[in-house]
Protein backbone atom coordinates (compact mmCIF):
# COMPACT_ATOMS: atom_id res chain seq x y z
CA UNK A 1 0.00 0.00 0.00
CA UNK A 2 1.17 3.56 -1.12
CA UNK A 3 0.30 6.79 1.16
CA UNK A 4 0.77 9.74 -1.20
CA UNK A 5 1.06 13.18 -0.11
CA UNK A 6 2.00 16.97 -1.85
CA UNK A 7 4.22 18.85 0.25
CA UNK A 8 6.12 22.37 -0.36
CA UNK A 9 8.67 23.78 1.83
CA UNK A 10 9.67 27.69 2.26
CA UNK A 11 12.24 29.36 3.48
CA UNK A 12 12.68 33.45 4.99
CA UNK A 13 15.91 34.20 6.89
CA UNK A 14 13.52 33.84 10.33
CA UNK A 15 11.18 31.15 9.11
CA UNK A 16 10.84 27.59 8.16
CA UNK A 17 7.50 25.75 6.90
CA UNK A 18 6.47 22.34 5.31
CA UNK A 19 3.11 22.27 4.08
CA UNK A 20 1.44 18.52 3.50
CA UNK A 21 -1.58 17.66 2.02
CA UNK A 22 -3.14 14.12 1.73
CA UNK A 23 -3.11 13.34 -1.61
CA UNK A 24 -5.35 10.44 -1.78
CA UNK A 25 -7.93 12.32 -0.15
CA UNK A 26 -8.03 15.06 -2.57
CA UNK A 27 -8.64 12.67 -5.25
CA UNK A 28 -11.35 11.34 -3.56
CA UNK A 29 -13.06 15.10 -2.10
CA UNK A 30 -13.09 15.95 -6.54
CA UNK A 31 -13.92 12.55 -7.76
CA UNK A 32 -17.05 13.81 -9.00
CA UNK A 33 -15.02 16.74 -11.25
CA UNK A 34 -14.95 14.78 -14.72
CA UNK A 35 -16.65 14.42 -18.41
CA UNK A 36 -18.89 12.03 -17.32
CA UNK A 37 -17.42 9.29 -19.91
CA UNK A 38 -17.19 5.74 -19.70
CA UNK A 39 -13.09 6.89 -18.68
CA UNK A 40 -14.47 9.52 -16.37
CA UNK A 41 -11.86 11.63 -17.91
CA UNK A 42 -10.70 14.86 -15.01
CA UNK A 43 -11.83 18.18 -15.87
CA UNK A 44 -11.14 21.29 -14.15
CA UNK A 45 -12.52 22.27 -11.01
CA UNK A 46 -13.45 25.70 -12.64
CA UNK A 47 -15.47 23.35 -15.12
CA UNK A 48 -17.54 21.81 -12.50
CA UNK A 49 -18.13 23.82 -9.17
CA UNK A 50 -18.39 27.33 -8.33
CA UNK A 51 -15.24 28.82 -7.00
CA UNK A 52 -17.16 28.70 -3.44
CA UNK A 53 -17.51 25.30 -3.57
CA UNK A 54 -13.85 24.35 -4.13
CA UNK A 55 -12.85 26.49 -1.50
CA UNK A 56 -15.01 24.50 0.74
CA UNK A 57 -14.18 21.26 -0.05
CA UNK A 58 -10.55 22.42 -0.46
CA UNK A 59 -10.96 23.45 3.45
CA UNK A 60 -11.89 19.74 4.50
CA UNK A 61 -8.90 18.54 2.65
CA UNK A 62 -6.67 16.60 5.31
CA UNK A 63 -3.10 18.20 5.92
CA UNK A 64 -0.02 18.91 8.04
CA UNK A 65 0.54 22.37 8.45
CA UNK A 66 4.27 23.00 9.94
CA UNK A 67 6.44 26.10 10.98
CA UNK A 68 9.24 27.00 13.08
CA UNK A 69 10.59 30.92 13.48
CA UNK A 70 13.73 32.28 15.09
CA UNK A 71 11.43 32.90 18.08
CA UNK A 72 9.39 29.73 18.25
CA UNK A 73 10.42 26.16 18.23
CA UNK A 74 6.81 24.70 19.37
CA UNK A 75 6.45 22.44 16.08
CA UNK A 76 10.10 21.33 15.66
CA UNK A 77 10.12 17.96 16.98
CA UNK A 78 6.32 17.96 15.69
CA UNK A 79 8.28 17.96 12.22
CA UNK A 80 11.09 15.80 12.46
CA UNK A 81 8.74 13.20 13.97
CA UNK A 82 5.60 13.73 11.23
CA UNK A 83 8.55 12.94 8.04
CA UNK A 84 10.02 10.10 10.12
CA UNK A 85 6.76 8.36 10.43
CA UNK A 86 6.61 7.87 6.49
CA UNK A 87 9.44 5.06 7.05
CA UNK A 88 8.04 2.01 5.39
CA UNK A 89 7.06 -0.62 7.31
CA UNK A 90 4.13 -4.07 7.31
CA UNK A 91 1.38 -3.72 8.12
CA UNK A 92 -0.16 -7.06 9.87
CA UNK A 93 -3.80 -7.83 8.99
CA UNK A 94 -5.80 -10.97 10.89
CA UNK A 95 -8.72 -11.84 8.76
CA UNK A 96 -11.94 -13.41 10.18
CA UNK A 97 -10.47 -17.16 9.37
CA UNK A 98 -7.31 -16.07 12.18
CA UNK A 99 -5.18 -15.77 9.15
CA UNK A 100 -2.08 -13.63 9.63
CA UNK A 101 -0.99 -11.27 6.60
CA UNK A 102 1.35 -8.42 6.64
CA UNK A 103 1.05 -5.72 3.85
CA UNK A 104 3.99 -3.61 2.66
CA UNK A 105 3.01 0.30 3.60
CA UNK A 106 5.16 3.19 2.31
CA UNK A 107 4.69 6.82 1.51
CA UNK A 108 5.66 8.84 -1.54
CA UNK A 109 5.84 12.73 -1.72
CA UNK A 110 4.35 14.35 -4.60
CA UNK A 111 5.89 17.53 -5.57
CA UNK A 112 7.32 20.31 -8.06
CA UNK A 113 10.67 20.62 -8.45
CA UNK A 114 11.04 18.51 -4.82
CA UNK A 115 13.79 16.46 -6.30
CA UNK A 116 16.10 19.63 -6.74
CA UNK A 117 15.19 21.90 -3.82
CA UNK A 118 12.30 20.74 -1.45
CA UNK A 119 14.14 17.24 -0.86
CA UNK A 120 17.10 19.02 -0.01
CA UNK A 121 15.98 21.08 2.45
CA UNK A 122 14.31 18.65 4.42
CA UNK A 123 17.36 16.49 4.39
CA UNK A 124 19.29 19.59 5.59
CA UNK A 125 16.79 19.88 7.95
CA UNK A 126 16.69 16.43 9.49
CA UNK A 127 20.39 15.78 9.56
CA UNK A 128 20.63 19.65 11.88
CA UNK A 129 17.40 20.17 13.63
CA UNK A 130 19.04 18.58 16.68
CA UNK A 131 22.14 20.14 16.34
CA UNK A 132 21.65 23.50 17.16
CA UNK A 133 20.83 24.87 20.57
CA UNK A 134 17.80 27.24 19.10
CA UNK A 135 15.82 27.40 16.26
CA UNK A 136 17.36 31.00 14.94
CA UNK A 137 20.86 29.02 14.29
CA UNK A 138 19.07 26.03 12.40
CA UNK A 139 16.88 28.84 10.35
CA UNK A 140 20.43 30.36 9.73
CA UNK A 141 21.95 27.51 8.32
CA UNK A 142 18.48 26.19 6.25
CA UNK A 143 18.21 30.17 4.73
CA UNK A 144 21.78 29.52 3.57
CA UNK A 145 21.72 26.37 2.18
CA UNK A 146 18.28 27.71 0.30
CA UNK A 147 20.22 30.40 -1.43
CA UNK A 148 23.11 27.98 -2.21
CA UNK A 149 20.62 25.65 -4.13
CA UNK A 150 19.06 28.42 -5.90
CA UNK A 151 22.17 30.02 -7.06
CA UNK A 152 23.88 26.63 -8.16
CA UNK A 153 20.75 25.26 -9.96
CA UNK A 154 21.62 27.36 -13.33
CA UNK A 155 25.41 25.31 -13.31
CA UNK A 156 24.86 21.90 -13.08
CA UNK A 157 28.43 20.60 -12.75
CA UNK A 158 28.87 23.63 -9.61
CA UNK A 159 25.23 21.98 -8.28
CA UNK A 160 26.45 18.38 -8.36
CA UNK A 161 29.87 19.49 -7.25
CA UNK A 162 29.06 20.85 -4.74
CA UNK A 163 30.29 19.33 -1.18
CA UNK A 164 27.82 20.35 1.50
CA UNK A 165 25.01 19.58 -1.40
CA UNK A 166 26.77 15.89 -2.16
CA UNK A 167 26.67 15.38 1.44
CA UNK A 168 22.85 15.95 1.71
CA UNK A 169 22.41 13.50 -1.34
CA UNK A 170 23.56 10.58 0.76
CA UNK A 171 21.29 11.34 3.70
CA UNK A 172 18.28 8.49 3.41
CA UNK A 173 15.03 10.01 3.10
CA UNK A 174 12.25 7.64 4.68
CA UNK A 175 9.25 8.79 1.89
CA UNK A 176 10.25 8.10 -1.79
CA UNK A 177 9.93 11.16 -4.09
CA UNK A 178 7.45 11.56 -7.15
CA UNK A 179 9.11 15.13 -8.92
CA UNK A 180 5.81 16.28 -11.37
CA UNK A 181 7.92 19.13 -12.31
CA UNK A 182 10.06 16.65 -14.19
CA UNK A 183 7.71 14.03 -14.99
CA UNK A 184 5.67 16.05 -17.41
CA UNK A 185 8.88 17.91 -18.45
CA UNK A 186 8.33 21.05 -17.05
CA UNK A 187 11.80 21.55 -16.44
CA UNK A 188 12.51 22.34 -20.19
CA UNK A 189 9.35 23.61 -21.14
CA UNK A 190 10.69 26.33 -23.66
CA UNK A 191 14.33 26.06 -25.51
CA UNK A 192 16.06 29.80 -26.55
CA UNK A 193 18.89 28.90 -28.96
CA UNK A 194 21.68 32.46 -28.17
CA UNK A 195 23.57 34.43 -30.59
CA UNK A 196 26.32 31.45 -30.10
CA UNK A 197 24.00 28.33 -30.88
CA UNK A 198 23.47 27.43 -27.68
CA UNK A 199 20.45 25.74 -26.53
CA UNK A 200 19.86 27.58 -23.23
CA UNK A 201 16.39 25.80 -21.77
CA UNK A 202 14.23 26.96 -19.45
CA UNK A 203 11.38 25.55 -17.02
CA UNK A 204 7.68 26.37 -16.28
CA UNK A 205 6.38 28.02 -12.96
CA UNK A 206 4.59 26.55 -11.13
CA UNK A 207 2.20 29.38 -11.36
CA UNK A 208 2.51 29.62 -15.02
CA UNK A 209 0.70 25.94 -14.84
CA UNK A 210 -1.83 26.90 -12.78
CA UNK A 211 -3.21 29.21 -15.62
CA UNK A 212 -3.24 25.31 -17.58
CA UNK A 213 -5.28 24.09 -14.88
CA UNK A 214 -7.71 26.33 -15.36
CA UNK A 215 -6.99 26.76 -11.11
CA UNK A 216 -9.55 29.22 -9.59
CA UNK A 217 -6.56 31.60 -6.93
CA UNK A 218 -3.70 32.16 -9.41
CA UNK A 219 -1.30 33.39 -6.02
CA UNK A 220 1.93 35.17 -5.47
CA UNK A 221 3.36 36.00 -2.36
CA UNK A 222 3.12 39.53 -1.61
CA UNK A 223 4.32 41.67 1.15
CA UNK A 224 3.01 44.94 2.06
CA UNK A 225 6.22 47.46 1.96
CA UNK A 226 8.35 47.33 5.37
CA UNK A 227 6.48 49.50 7.90
CA UNK A 228 8.16 50.62 10.85
CA UNK A 229 7.38 47.19 13.08
CA UNK A 230 9.29 45.64 10.60
CA UNK A 231 12.04 48.20 9.91
CA UNK A 232 13.17 47.90 13.73
CA UNK A 233 13.29 44.21 13.20
CA UNK A 234 16.52 45.09 10.81
CA UNK A 235 17.82 47.30 13.33
CA UNK A 236 18.15 44.88 15.50
CA UNK A 237 18.91 41.78 13.95
CA UNK A 238 20.90 42.92 10.57
CA UNK A 239 24.04 45.15 11.61
CA UNK A 240 24.19 46.03 7.65
CA UNK A 241 20.84 47.88 7.83
CA UNK A 242 21.40 49.75 10.94
CA UNK A 243 21.29 53.53 10.43
CA UNK A 244 19.54 53.56 7.41
CA UNK A 245 16.02 54.75 6.68
CA UNK A 246 13.21 52.84 6.00
CA UNK A 247 12.86 54.56 2.51
CA UNK A 248 15.75 53.01 1.75
CA UNK A 249 15.83 49.47 3.51
CA UNK A 250 12.45 49.40 0.57
CA UNK A 251 14.92 49.88 -1.75
CA UNK A 252 17.66 47.17 -0.64
CA UNK A 253 15.14 44.44 -0.30
CA UNK A 254 13.40 43.62 -2.78
CA UNK A 255 12.51 40.26 -2.73
CA UNK A 256 9.83 39.09 -0.40
CA UNK A 257 11.69 35.41 0.44
CA UNK A 258 14.64 37.87 1.72
CA UNK A 259 12.75 39.57 4.63
CA UNK A 260 11.77 39.03 7.87
CA UNK A 261 7.75 37.05 8.51
CA UNK A 262 5.95 39.09 10.86
CA UNK A 263 3.69 37.54 13.11
CA UNK A 264 0.78 39.28 11.23
CA UNK A 265 2.08 37.53 8.35
CA UNK A 266 2.36 33.76 8.98
CA UNK A 267 -1.27 33.02 8.46
CA UNK A 268 -1.13 34.29 4.69
CA UNK A 269 2.21 33.03 4.16
CA UNK A 270 0.99 29.60 5.09
CA UNK A 271 -2.25 30.32 2.95
CA UNK A 272 0.02 30.48 -0.19
CA UNK A 273 2.10 27.72 0.46
CA UNK A 274 -1.03 25.86 1.12
CA UNK A 275 -2.28 26.89 -2.41
CA UNK A 276 1.10 25.65 -3.85
CA UNK A 277 0.54 22.31 -2.55
CA UNK A 278 -2.96 22.24 -4.07
CA UNK A 279 -1.51 22.76 -6.91
CA UNK A 280 0.57 19.92 -7.01
CA UNK A 281 -2.55 17.70 -5.97
CA UNK A 282 -4.42 19.45 -8.92
CA UNK A 283 -1.74 18.38 -11.50
CA UNK A 284 -1.94 14.59 -10.33
CA UNK A 285 -5.96 14.61 -10.41
CA UNK A 286 -5.48 16.07 -14.21
CA UNK A 287 -2.57 14.06 -15.37
CA UNK A 288 -2.60 10.97 -14.22
CA UNK A 289 -1.75 8.78 -16.73
CA UNK A 290 1.87 10.17 -16.82
CA UNK A 291 2.22 8.94 -13.16
CA UNK A 292 0.38 6.02 -13.55
CA UNK A 293 3.25 4.94 -16.68
CA UNK A 294 6.19 6.19 -14.40
CA UNK A 295 4.64 3.77 -11.49
CA UNK A 296 4.40 0.65 -14.09
CA UNK A 297 7.45 0.94 -15.46
CA UNK A 298 9.32 1.09 -11.73
CA UNK A 299 7.65 -2.06 -11.00
CA UNK A 300 8.13 -4.12 -13.85
CA UNK A 301 11.93 -3.34 -14.51
CA UNK A 302 12.56 -2.16 -11.06
CA UNK A 303 14.07 0.90 -12.10
CA UNK A 304 12.86 4.28 -10.22
CA UNK A 305 11.86 6.85 -13.11
CA UNK A 306 9.19 8.48 -10.57
CA UNK A 307 10.78 11.80 -11.39
CA UNK A 308 11.98 11.49 -14.44
CA UNK A 309 10.91 12.76 -17.99
CA UNK A 310 9.98 11.11 -20.88
CA UNK A 311 13.51 11.23 -22.16
CA UNK A 312 15.06 9.64 -19.02
CA UNK A 313 12.75 7.12 -18.84
CA UNK A 314 14.85 5.99 -21.77
CA UNK A 315 17.81 6.50 -20.56
CA UNK A 316 17.35 4.39 -17.25
CA UNK A 317 15.74 1.55 -18.97
CA UNK A 318 19.02 1.79 -21.99
CA UNK A 319 21.46 1.36 -18.84
CA UNK A 320 19.01 -1.18 -17.32
CA UNK A 321 18.99 -3.29 -20.66
CA UNK A 322 22.69 -2.75 -21.06
CA UNK A 323 23.67 -3.82 -17.68
CA UNK A 324 21.47 -7.01 -17.46
CA UNK A 325 22.29 -8.30 -20.87
CA UNK A 326 26.34 -7.18 -20.25
CA UNK A 327 26.75 -8.07 -16.45
CA UNK A 328 28.46 -5.15 -15.73
CA UNK A 329 27.35 -2.51 -13.57
CA UNK A 330 26.52 0.99 -14.48
CA UNK A 331 29.50 2.49 -13.11
CA UNK A 332 31.46 0.24 -15.60
CA UNK A 333 30.07 1.48 -18.84
CA UNK A 334 28.37 4.58 -18.09
CA UNK A 335 31.47 7.00 -18.54
CA UNK A 336 33.10 4.72 -20.91
CA UNK A 337 32.20 7.19 -23.54
CA UNK A 338 35.67 8.31 -25.65
CA UNK A 339 36.27 12.18 -25.88
CA UNK A 340 36.75 13.31 -28.76
CA UNK A 341 38.08 17.12 -29.45
CA UNK A 342 37.88 16.68 -33.46
CA UNK A 343 35.30 14.84 -35.28
CA UNK A 344 35.52 14.10 -39.03
CA UNK A 345 32.90 13.90 -41.04
CA UNK A 346 33.92 11.43 -43.43
CA UNK A 347 34.53 9.06 -40.57
CA UNK A 348 30.83 9.11 -39.59
CA UNK A 349 29.64 8.87 -43.28
CA UNK A 350 28.77 5.07 -44.02
CA UNK A 351 30.47 4.17 -47.61
CA UNK A 352 27.60 3.10 -48.90
CA UNK A 353 25.75 6.37 -49.26
CA UNK A 354 25.49 7.94 -52.68
CA UNK A 355 23.37 10.36 -54.64
CA UNK A 356 22.46 10.52 -57.62
CA UNK A 357 21.75 14.00 -58.71
CA UNK A 358 24.87 15.99 -59.14
CA UNK A 359 23.69 18.83 -56.12
CA UNK A 360 23.29 16.30 -53.96
CA UNK A 361 26.51 14.18 -54.99
CA UNK A 362 28.33 17.73 -54.87
CA UNK A 363 26.94 18.40 -51.08
CA UNK A 364 27.95 14.75 -50.09
CA UNK A 365 31.93 15.59 -51.57
CA UNK A 366 31.64 19.08 -49.48
CA UNK A 367 30.49 17.23 -45.64
CA UNK A 368 32.73 14.81 -46.02
CA UNK A 369 35.89 17.08 -45.59
CA UNK A 370 34.52 18.56 -42.96
CA UNK A 371 35.48 18.35 -39.40
CA UNK A 372 33.75 19.94 -36.17
CA UNK A 373 35.40 20.76 -32.96
CA UNK A 374 32.00 21.53 -31.33
CA UNK A 375 28.26 20.89 -31.79
CA UNK A 376 27.12 24.51 -32.65
CA UNK A 377 25.77 26.13 -35.70
CA UNK A 378 29.45 28.28 -35.90
CA UNK A 379 31.23 24.82 -36.39
CA UNK A 380 29.15 23.38 -38.84
CA UNK A 381 25.61 25.25 -41.08
CA UNK A 382 25.15 24.50 -44.34
CA UNK A 383 22.48 25.32 -46.90
CA UNK A 384 21.05 23.55 -50.25
CA UNK A 385 18.44 24.14 -52.79
CA UNK A 386 16.90 20.78 -53.89
CA UNK A 387 13.89 20.69 -56.38
CA UNK A 388 12.72 24.06 -55.01
CA UNK A 389 12.61 23.89 -51.83
CA UNK A 390 15.94 25.27 -49.46
CA UNK A 391 17.18 23.34 -46.71
CA UNK A 392 19.69 23.92 -43.59
CA UNK A 393 21.99 21.42 -42.29
CA UNK A 394 23.14 22.12 -38.96
CA UNK A 395 24.50 20.13 -35.65
CA UNK A 396 20.81 20.34 -34.71
CA UNK A 397 19.58 18.23 -37.60
CA UNK A 398 18.01 19.57 -41.19
CA UNK A 399 15.30 21.75 -41.45
CA UNK A 400 13.39 23.03 -44.61
CA UNK A 401 13.16 26.87 -45.35
CA UNK A 402 9.79 27.33 -46.25
CA UNK A 403 7.81 30.32 -46.50
CA UNK A 404 4.92 31.07 -44.45
CA UNK A 405 1.62 30.24 -45.96
CA UNK A 406 -1.68 29.20 -45.87
CA UNK A 407 -2.90 25.86 -47.09
CA UNK A 408 -6.76 25.00 -47.53
CA UNK A 409 -7.30 22.09 -48.85
CA UNK A 410 -10.45 20.89 -51.36
CA UNK A 411 -11.80 18.24 -53.81
CA UNK A 412 -8.97 18.70 -56.09
CA UNK A 413 -5.66 19.03 -54.12
CA UNK A 414 -4.48 17.05 -50.88
CA UNK A 415 -1.69 18.60 -49.47
CA UNK A 416 1.36 16.10 -48.06
CA UNK A 417 4.28 17.17 -45.94
CA UNK A 418 7.44 15.00 -46.49
CA UNK A 419 9.91 15.19 -43.55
Amino acid sequence: MIKSWAMDVEIFPNLFSVTFVNLQHYMKVFADCNDGSNKKNPIALTEKLSVTEIKSRLDKIESKIFWISDTDDSQLLDIAAFINSMQAYYDTKIDENGTVSQIPVRTDLFGFNNQGYDDLMIKGFMMHFNRYDNTKHLITYLYSLSKKIINLQSDKDAFYGDKDLDLLRHYKLPYATVDLQQIFGLHSASVVVDKEGNRNKFGKSLKQTSINLKWHELLDFKLPPIDEEEYEVYWKKRDNYRGMSLAHINELITNDFDRYVLPKYIEPMLYYNKNDVFLVCEMARQKPDEIKLRYAITSVFGVNVLCSARANVADKLTVKFYSDMSGLTKDKFIKGRTDRTLLSFNKIIFPHIHFKTPELQQMLEEIKKISVYHTNNSDFSKEITFRGTTYKLACGGIHSQDPPRVCVSNDDFVYLHHD
